[in-house]
Parts: structure tokens; C-alpha cells; sequence
């Protein structure tokens, strides 16, 4: 249509006879018509609405009527679309490669019904790799939003280890991924929408070594200590998160507040005891107020504590202030 900018939905009628909306899209067409893709996940009669954005100007549910200013005649078409095929072989790609690649209609889809590319590449145990995938936007397209994910199987039944959606600049993807060990791994570039197509580049690289961790500053309970985030720091995680490590003693049961304020960066704050996986640390962006940090943390386990400072953003630097009291 061009006389307003429509919205579609997909859906079931519940318990209560009231609409839930299973899918929708706005602009996935071209211009602001919508165009959308829906795979059922069980048999049964399925609701098609249609709606103007500007029927719905305060996100209420306004059961699909339009207002004066979103009127007029529109058209829709509904159509089956053909299975997408199952990937027998994967492209090879090695270090230090750059692919372009086109995601287009009538390739293979994952279970989210979005197209995807497959890619294979050989590590070592322990190798330590970073993955790109840039939509190629530019002043004139806007691009798709890539999404990446890396895993072992073969290109039909791939085994998913780690993924990343924006890591990258903007909405572009860059995962990064230590083999655990010796093989060929799959790389699968495709996106987050299922109505996303479009060229793309695909880029790996080694990635350098991680600085060694910190030692842990002991701080006690009662105390401030001041930091300093700098580029010679360690970081953790696929976004490069600087960070400082305190640590302290507690029992189980004992628990703390932990503040971190900043006023040059976005500060995340981290606690678990040291025994614990690196996954474990309970973590806080900004109930502090603002971009401050304020974690309360209850110990599960007695003994060693350790304290995370870090950054919300990746790279960042600057001064910061660390305070730990009991509540």
C-alpha cells in the first residue's frame, strides 16, 4: 500500500478468545510494506491481521483498526514457500581469508526459518580465532543484521558452540572462539530476521594472545579503593571487556554491597567466590543511578571472593571508585 505504513501479524486466538500474536512485521518489504515469513510449530488455524503504525500510536491493542490518519486500501497475498534445501558441503575458508557472500531466497534456512551460509575451518586445540561478518551498508542500503555462529557436526546436523548477533560495528557480527580442540569446525553466517537477504563479507583472523589475568588487590570490608581501566589491562569475554580483580574474605551467608562508580565509563561490576567458573559471577550494570553499579552479593560459598570491575562497552578506560560494605 501506499496510502499507510502497515503492519502484519500472525497469530491464535487463546483460552480467552483474545489474540496472541506469534510474529509480525513492519517494514520487511520494500519502502515501509510489510513482508514477513511464518513457520507454524503445530497444526491449526492461524489469524492474519493487518494494521497501520499510526493505528497504534501508543503500542495499545487497538485489535487491528485503523485511525483517519492510517486509512486506506491496501493488498495483501499469502503463499507457500518452498522447503529450503538441507547444506551437504561447507566452504572452505582459511586464516586470514576474506569471502564475499550474497544470502538469497532458495537458500537453506536454520530453525528460526533464517537463510544462512556454511563455512568449514581447520584449528588446532587451543587456537584462538575471530570471526567477522559485515552486511556491507553504506550511505545508500542500510544492509541486514548478520548473525554468527560456529560449532562442529557436518552441515546437516551442526552442534552449536558459540554465537554472536552485534559484537561488530553496528549490527555486524564478530565472534570470538578458542577451539577446545583439534578439528574442523562450521561457521554459519546468516542472520537475525527471516526476511533478511542481501551481500555480506566473511573474515577470519588469529586472534592475538590474552593478557594474563590479574592479581587480585585485596580490599576489606568497610573500604574504597580507587582504579584506574587502561588499554595494558586484561579482557575477558568476545567483547573485550577491561578489567581489575579485588578479593576478599567471607562466610556463607554474609551479604554485601558492592559499589562501583565511574565518570568516564559505563561500569559493570562482578562478584563470585574464586572457586567458582568464570560464568558464575553475578554482575550489575546501573542500579546504582545513572551508569553506576550496585550489586548486592550473598555468599554461597565460604572462603575467597572475588570482585570483577569492568566496563559495560568494550575498550573503555578511565578512572573509577570501588566500595564494599556489608547491608
Amino acid at each position: 500500500t501506499t496510502a499507510f505504513d502497515p503492519t502484519v501479524e500472525v497469530g491464535r486466538y487463546g483460552k480467552v478468545n483474545a489474540f496472541e500474536s506469534l510474529v509480525s512485521d513492519d517494514d520487511g518489504g520494500e519502502g515501509t510494506n510489510a513482508l514477513m515469513r511464518f513457520k507454524p510449530e503445530a497444526d491449526g488455524t492461524y489469524i492474519v491481521r493487518v494494521h497501520s503504525i499510526s493505528s497504534n500510536p501508543e503500542g495499545q491493542d487497538t485489535g487491528g483498526d485503523t485511525i483517519a490518519t492510517g486509512a486506506g486500501a491496501f493488498t495483501i497475498s499469502l503463499k507457500e514457500a518452498p522447503v529450503a534445501p538441507t547444506p551437504t558441503t561447507a566452504t572452505s575458508i582459511n586464516i586470514g581469508q576474506t569471502i564475499a557472500g550474497n544470502l538469497a531466497d532458495g537458500g537453506p534456512r536454520r530453525d528460526n526459518d533464517s537463510l544462512y551460509a556454511i563455512y568449514s575451518v581447520a584449528l588446532t586445540a587451543g587456537q584462538r580465532i575471530t570471526i567477522t561478518m559485515d552486511n556491507n551498508a553504506d550511505e545508500n542500503t542500510d544492509g541486514f543484521d548478520p548473525f554468527l555462529e560456529i560449532g562442529t557436526g557436518t552441515p546437516a546436523t551442526f552442534t552449536k558452540l558459540s554465537e554472536d548477533d552485534d559484537g561488530g560495528r553496528e549490527l555486524n557480527s564478530r565472534l570470538r572462539f578458542e577451539a577446545p580442540s583439534a578439528g574442523t569446525y562450521l561457521i554459519r553466517a546468516t542472520t537475525v530476521a527471516s526476511t533478511n537477504a542481501g551481500a555480506y563479507s566473511l573474515a577470519i583472523v588469529n586472534t592475538p594472545p590474552a593478557p594474563p589475568a590479574p592479581t587480585p588487590v585485596a580490599i576489606q570490608i568497610g573500604e574504597t579503593k580507587t582504579g584506574n581501566l587502561a588499554p595494558s589491562d586484561a579482557t575477558y569475554g568476545n567483547d573485550d571487556k577491561r578489567y581489575d580483580l579485588y578479593s576478599f574474605d567471607a562466610n556463607v551467608g554474609d551479604v554485601f554491597v558492592i559499589e562501583l562508580n565511574s565518570p568516564d565509563f559505563d561500569s559493570l561490576v562482578g562478584a563470585k567466590a574464586q572457586s567458582a567458573a568464570d560464568t558464575a559471577y553475578a554482575e550489575d550494570d546501573d542500579s546504582g543511578g545513572e551508569l553506576h553499579s550496585k550489586l548486592e552479593y550473598t555468599v554461597t560459598t565460604a572462603g575467597r571472593q572475588l570482585i570483577r570491575v569492568s566496563s559495560f562497552s568494550e575498550e573503555a578506560e578511565g578512572t573509577y571508585t570501588l566500595k564494599l560494605r556489608r547491608k
